[in-house]
């Protein structure tokens, strides 16, 4: 199946906050939920609030790692699943186990063949840092800095506060990407015009100082996917609609991990807090067909917790894309 494929090259530092807001410490995925907010962000701030809606013409991934090979072919990155490939028992020599746990992404070959549960032949030699490829690749293709920072506090009688800021850098002919599903042509303009704004305002952290600039371009990406199955694999992060959605989902087979979402309010509010949701991490394995689906929730506070009243709900959308997987 051909996906449509957002690409991502970073001209300027980017940092992605994790649920800790610890700045020491990027994360190194873009997760969707962010993505769907700040393309939703970007109608606004181009007069097209009339655009913003819980349920979205458009479902896409998070953003993943990809570079280029030696050759210049473009290598696409994807959180290893949570469920075993098709591997002997013996095919992994004892010794070799520690570096095989290091892998946090694998190509999209590799996918494919977790997908298809197709027998695997593995070797260390496609190991390449917390990569899986077989392909040579530069490994440091995605590089990072610690640097200090000061936050400055809006009272002269006091002090300013130091802290540290971890910064990502990717190399030339590196970046992030996402898979994208449109239910129209007008979704995809829509989403394009969002993208124009927010090459130059910025993803991520400290886009205030020049944080996350990023160009853009759509391409597409081919993926060998298994005949209809009962089973379905995440790209996005993801939110069940209801309960009984979500027990149909939960059989013995499945494997998964949560993660919680929230996160600070935009200005004039990023003093306080939105609500929280608990989510699915991409890769998690569960009983469902691969169509889109997900629930869209409203993290806005109670209106008594602010300063002011926020007129508008702030969504939160666990929309995800999902592939078919064999098991």
């Amino acid at each position: 199946m051909t996906f449509d494929t957002i690409y991502f090259e970073f001209k300027t530092p980017f940092h992605i906050s994790n649920a800790r807001s610890d700045y020491g410490q990027s994360e190194r995925i873009f997760h969707s939920d962010a993505l769907y907010a700040a393309i939703m962000q970007a109608w606004a701030m181009l007069g097209k609030s009339d655009w913003i809606t819980p349920r979205p013409a458009f479902t896409l991934s998070s953003l993943f790692p990809f570079t280029c090979s030696n050759v210049g072919k473009r290598i696409h990155f994807f959180p290893k699943p949570f469920l075993q490939p098709n591997v002997s028992k013996n095919a992994i020599r004892p010794e070799d186990a520690k570096i095989f746990k290091k892998v946090k992404y694998i190509d999209a070959w590799h996918l494919e063949q977790y997908l298809n549960k197709t027998p695997l032949q593995t070797s260390i030699n496609e190991v390449k840092g917390s990569y899986q490829t077989y392909e040579n690749i530069d490994k440091g293709f995605l590089q990072a800095d610690v640097i200090p920072r000061i936050r400055k506090p809006r009272l002269d009688k006091e002090d300013a506060e130091p802290f540290y800021t971890e910064r990502l850098y990717y190399k030339t002919g590196s970046g992030m990407f996402c898979l994208i599903q449109f239910e129209d042509f007008t979704a995809k303009a829509k989403v394009q015009a969002a993208l124009n704004l927010l090459a130059d305002n910025g993803l991520g952290t400290d886009r205030n100082v020049g944080n996350g600039l990023f160009n853009w371009e759509m391409g597409q990406l081919s993926i060998s996917l298994p005949p209809v199955s009962d089973w379905s694999l995440n790209l996005s992060l993801f939110c069940p609609e209801n309960k009984e959605q979500l027990a149909g989902m939960l059989a013995s087979e499945a494997r998964y991990e949560i993660v919680k979402r929230g996160g600070w309010l935009s200005d004039p509010y990023n003093s306080y807090r939105k609500r929280s949701v608990y989510m699915f991490l991409e890769g998690s394995l569960l009983k469902t067909s691969a169509s889109p689906k997900g629930n869209t929730i409203d993290l806005k506070p109670d209106n008594s917790l602010l300063p002011t009243q926020i007129s508008h709900p702030i969504w939160r959308i666990g929309k995800a894309l999902f592939l078919p997987v064999q098991i």
